[in-house]
């Protein structure tokens, strides 16, 4: 782990067992995959509805995004166990 990642870990953990609060919103975000996923899909959904003259462009753009993304999943799952 780098030092810039200990760094985000050891501030996040700091407010552990502190706060019921916190200690509850982790656990939910932590166990539930829709949570997680929620604040993608609205900032995909407010550029695919966002007002203006080119919209056929950022939908494309969009779109572009999304499969380029998916691609880069797979292939880093597949490296991820065929290498060493």
């Amino acid at each position: 782990m780098n030092q810039f990642d200990a760094t985000i870990m050891a501030w996040t953990n700091s407010f552990a067992a502190k706060s019921s609060v916190f200690d509850w919103f982790m656990a939910l975000v932590q166990g539930n995959a829709v949570i997680k996923g929620a604040p993608v899909a609205m900032a995909f959904f407010y550029l695919w509805f966002l007002p203006g003259q080119d919209k056929a462009s950022n939908r494309s753009k969009l779109l572009a995004l999304m499969v380029v993304s998916v691609v880069s999943i797979f292939a880093g799952r597949a490296l991820a166990m065929l290498l060493p």
